[in-house]
């Protein structure tokens, strides 16, 4: 344990005792010295590092050995993540003049956070307006959207 988590523990371990003596105590005369003692020690905790401070011996690191990042958690929110970035995908698309284009996004789960793998943009049932009519629109829709998600065009798959 380093140094500082040393550090924190002791004034945990301090304070609690301390609660704990507070709670069994009976009220009376006594429990005034108790507390005074008890905060004396609180005290004393926490200057205790002081003198290892001023002679640089001290550890500031702290051990980050034991914790780890909860793979479910991060799937999940990268999943809400991209499944946000599919609505607002649809509702650029829509802006761009292409009103009812369905966008899913597929994710790779190899590595340790998932990746954008493929890109589906359905514009079958999509209305397109009058001066997009003449438009070539596999490429502009891919390269929106390769653009909007940061991926390379040929992840993106248009359906129309």
């Amino acid at each position: 344990m380093s140094g500082l988590s040393a550090w924190i523990m002791s004034i945990t371990g301090v304070v609690c005792l301390g609660a704990l003596a507070d709670v069994l105590m009976a009220e009376g005369s006594t429990k005034k010295y108790v507390k005074g003692i008890v905060a004396l020690m609180v005290f004393a905790a926490i200057l205790a590092p002081i003198p290892a401070i001023l002679n640089g011996e001290f550890d500031f690191s702290i051990d980050n050995s034991t914790s780890s990042a909860d793979d479910a958690f991060v799937t999940e929110v990268t999943e809400a993540r991209y499944r946000n970035a599919e609505s607002a995908l649809e509702s650029a698309l829509a802006a761009r003049g292409y009103e009812g284009a369905v966008v899913r996004i597929y994710l790779g789960y190899g590595g340790e956070v998932p990746e954008v793998v493929a890109v589906v943009v359905d514009v079958t049932a999509a209305v397109i307006i009058a001066e997009n009519e003449n438009i070539n629109i596999k490429e502009d829709v891919a390269g929106y959207t390769a653009s909007a998600l940061g991926i390379e065009p040929v992840r993106v798959t248009v359906v129309y």
